[in-house]
């Protein structure tokens, strides 16, 4: 999909845009009306007049928020998938996508230099970026990604953190300690030299999705888009650096962030559904130019409890997971899923596996332990369940969860936290290391369960099957494979493995 524009278009064909003409303000208020309509299930929100600012410049309001399903599905209309598609085949067509990989396209210009500000003539404030949460510590830009480029290796790393408008001329850095974005800013910084970066807005909504994933060191997250888009992704050159980003971008902020230079940012609503803080110093970038569309769009994530944009990234977590346990650790994995409900997308993750050995479920949480950064908890259930069904989920936790024997702590620290997780104190925020628990939550005994596919015969429940509707009944019957004990690895996935 080749814009934000695009995927506008596509959401005002399909029935799920309102176009709000009145004038909005923003300071609240369209934060306050697109998570109201997240909350309802209602559309995407495309504020159209801005209080304050010109005709032209306005905010999109949560590009994917909504009830689980309706997260799926933007999800993939962007992708060009199909909108049914259910959430494990959709993550696993997007994995296949990514590690396919497409390199971008090199342009000489494109729609994001329509306008050109350098030097003083950049000023952020020019922009409507939304005030989001009652008691957060300024304004926020939340979709946008940030481009860098390792100064010893010499390659590319892109990567969603949130930005805080500081002033005309500054806005905000904030990585998690480990993460590449900060190691690559550390490398500059030995070195004695400011980093330059670049921040952009805009562009297709693939490239905030890419740029989630955690690629491995080394790998350009704009090959990656590449593969999601299955078409390059053109690209233009800065005008005060040598990075990169999309020609078709809304807005890009160039700067530098500069060795030891810190201000206060902070607190802020993050996804676990909390304003975090307190107010820390954190890095910020001194801005050398921007540039821009005549008439910008900026999208924006209200982070908070509810399903929204920032959760329906929670996918990522959950397929990246299941490659690294599949082809990294050889292990049986079925399914890996983290939920978007709650705040629980980017601390948990359910595991379906395969018993096929007394030590597969340790070796698993174990594996687990020093994987992605943030997944603090694992919840690990036998193959024939499927994790992305809560109901089902906290059944076989309820069952088959032994107090004494199957919830296991890791103390050891391994890979990093995320520092926004609300039940981490202040140092460990700041010191940001993992420790993590799973819960074996697997069957031990030969317990039968008596649900209908497993306390009735094959030949009864097909018979049931087929003669359902002609009974009378109008909503056809749902049998599923897993609970009659049979699991699928589904085509992409098992290509994958092979």
């Amino acid at each position: 999909m080749p814009s934000v524009r695009e995927f506008i278009k596509r959401l005002r064909e399909m029935g799920e845009l309102v176009e709000i003409e009145e004038e909005v303000d923003w300071n609240l208020e369209a934060a306050a009306f697109s998570t109201m309509s997240c909350r309802v299930g209602g559309p995407i929100l495309w504020f159209k007049k801005i209080k304050g600012y010109p005709e032209g410049y306005t905010l999109l309001g949560e590009p994917w928020a909504g009830p689980v399903h309706q997260i799926w599905r933007r999800l993939a209309i962007a992708a060009g998938a199909p909108p049914e598609a259910n959430p494990f085949d959709l993550g696993a067509e997007l994995l296949r996508r990514l590690y396919t990989g497409i390199p971008p396209t090199i342009v000489s210009n494109g729609l994001c230099k329509e306008h050109i500000q350098m030097g003083k003539e950049a000023n952020l404030l020019k922009f409507p970026w939304p005030y989001l949460h009652h008691g957060d510590g300024g304004r926020y830009t939340t979709t946008g990604c940030w481009c860098m480029e390792d100064p010893e290796e010499r390659w590319n790393n892109w990567a969603n953190y949130r930005g805080m408008i500081h002033t005309r001329n500054g806005i905000g850095y904030d990585p998690t300690y480990g993460q590449q974005g900060d190691i690559i800013m550390k490398k500059w910084h030995a070195r004695g030299e400011p980093m330059p970066v670049a921040y952009y807005v805009g562009a297709d909504v693939l490239t905030f999705v890419g740029a989630a994933f955690r690629a491995p060191w080394g790998i350009w997250e704009a090959e990656l888009i590449g593969g999601l888009r299955q078409e390059p992704l053109e690209l233009v050159k800065c005008e005060t650096n040598n990075l990169y980003v999309p020609a078709d971008a809304d807005i890009v902020i160039e700067g530098v962030i500069r060795p030891g230079e810190l201000w206060d940012e902070g607190p802020f609503g993050e996804y676990p559904g909390f304003i975090q803080g307190p107010r820390m110093p954190r890095p910020v970038v001194r801005v050398t130019a921007i540039t821009h569309r005549k008439d910008p769009i900026i999208p924006f994530c209200v982070e908070g409890m509810f399903a929204n944009s920032s959760k329906a990234l929670g996918f990522a977590f959950g397929v990246e997971m299941w490659r690294r346990l599949r082809v990294y650790h050889d292990l049986p994995v079925v399914t890996a899923w983290g939920s978007p409900l709650g705040s629980s997308t980017w601390a948990n993750l359910w595991i379906s596996i395969l018993k096929n050995s007394p030590d597969v479920v340790g070796r698993a949480a174990l594996a687990f332990q020093g994987s992605i950064p943030g997944l603090f908890r694992s919840f690990i259930v036998d193959a024939t369940v499927n994790p992305s069904n809560t109901e089902d989920g906290m059944e076989e936790f309820s069952l088959n969860v032994h107090p004494g024997r199957d919830i296991r702590k890791i103390n050891a620290p391994a890979a990093h936290a995320i520092k926004y997780e609300p039940f981490l104190s202040i140092a460990e925020k700041k010191e940001a290391l993992k420790k993590t628990v799973y819960f074996d939550c697997t069957s031990k005994l030969p317990n039968k369960r008596v649900d209908f596919e497993r306390a009735f015969p094959r030949e009864v429940q097909d018979w049931v099957e087929r003669n359902w509707q002609g009974l009378g009944f109008e909503k056809p019957v749902s049998i599923t494979q897993e609970k009659r004990g049979e699991y699928v690895m589904r085509p992409v996935f098992k290509s994958m493995v092979d």
